[in-house]
């Protein structure tokens, strides 16, 4: 009877979701900006993305030889992250005509089922129904994400992707059951590929398991997760090559350096003062407002200073996690200070950090 009620609860606090979610695609007026193309900030890039996948579509469905209406780039050849969302949509497109909308739909769909996947998680660790509507909330209100989650950019997807691998990591950790650490590195795999600086959640899987697989567990105080570590080993062997594999074939398809796609970092040392203070006036006063808006930073940095000031009580799992993800967050800032001038979708792969977070608050 307890599990009956549970199981009803849940299916009403998913449903409650679901509302909140339907209200806010018309108070986002997607409604409306469906059926819009590429449009406002970075348009470019958007139609980066519309173009490679337009080219799959008029030109043969060759994975590995996506190509954009670009001059910069030699024959067109250019790519970035794994297009396996380009190909999809030309795949779609196939089915149901040349619409795009149903790219933006594609992409809304993974962030939601990223949003859904959180939500259950931790409707199942956490008692507070309150505080995962709020940290749920967080994400489907911020600024920056309510843009770019109804678009034609692989950073939401690769953030969402991130989502979803952490809250498996996180199960496994809790009940050790190995479909959940397949689970974990495949959508951390997934992650890396769509976008090289969505790491964190793999670093993360590929620290505990080593830590476990080298009998390391005494020294870290970690608990022990593996059985059997050979199926564990190959697997994590075969995610570091295709993330090898596929990044070394980009970086030689762009013929090196076409002018196209960043595929190495701008950090602020290679900046005079005067640009650093510039690009740093940029991110406090633009950016980061649309990264959360200033009452919610705010907020977030009180939980961050929280967790700090109670890091002895966390467990294991989530000391590690939360050092290895402020780490994250203060270093990418760093690698990549100089596109914080204009490029605000930059910062969508640091939502890894507000989510671990909340994970440990």
């Amino acid at each position: 009877m307890d599990r009956t009620n549970k199981s009803i609860n849940k299916w009403i606090l998913n449903g409650s979701l679901f509302s909140v979610i339907v209200v806010l695609f018309f108070l986002n007026f997607y409604s409306k900006t469906l059926f819009f193309g590429p449009m406002s900030l970075h348009k470019w890039r958007q139609a980066d993305c519309l173009s490679i996948t337009k080219n799959y579509f008029e030109e043969g469905m060759h994975f590995f030889s996506p190509t954009v209406h670009s001059l910069s780039a030699p024959g067109g050849k250019a790519v970035a992250e794994f297009p396996i969302i380009n190909y999809t949509v030309a795949l779609l497109w196939k089915i149901f005509g040349e619409h795009e909308f149903i790219y933006k739909l594609l992409e809304y769909s993974i962030f939601l089922i990223s949003i859904f996947v959180l939500f259950n998680t931790l409707l199942k660790h956490y008692a507070s129904k309150l505080l995962i509507f709020f940290m749920v909330g967080l994400l489907l209100t911020s600024p920056l994400l309510v843009y770019y989650s109804f678009n034609f950019l692989s950073d939401v997807p690769a953030l969402s992707f991130s989502m979803i691998a952490f809250c498996f990591l996180f199960s496994f950790y809790s009940n050790k059951r190995l479909g959940y650490f397949y689970f974990a590195l495949l959508f951390a795999t997934t992650a890396v590929l769509f976008k090289a600086s969505a790491l964190l959640p793999l670093c993360c899987v590929l620290f505990f398991s080593l830590v476990d697989i080298f009998g390391l567990n005494s020294f870290f105080k970690t608990e022990k997760l593996f059985r059997k570590k050979l199926i564990p080993i190959i697997l994590m062997c075969l995610s570091l090559a295709s993330i090898f594999y596929w990044y070394d074939f980009a970086r030689h398809y762009n013929s090196f350096n076409n002018g196209v796609f960043l595929l190495t970092i701008v950090p602020f040392w290679e900046m005079t003062r005067g640009e650093t203070i510039d690009v740093f006036r940029s991110l406090m006063n633009s950016l980061f407002p649309t990264f959360l808006n200033r009452p919610m930073l705010a907020l977030f940095f009180s939980a961050v200073f929280y967790v700090i000031f109670n890091f002895r009580k966390l467990n294991s799992f989530l000391k590690y996690c939360f050092v290895f993800s402020f780490a994250f967050f203060l270093i990418y800032l760093m690698l990549f200070f100089q596109v914080f001038s204009v490029h605000d979708y930059y910062l969508i792969n640091l939502f890894i950090f507000p989510i671990i977070c909340f994970f440990c608050f």
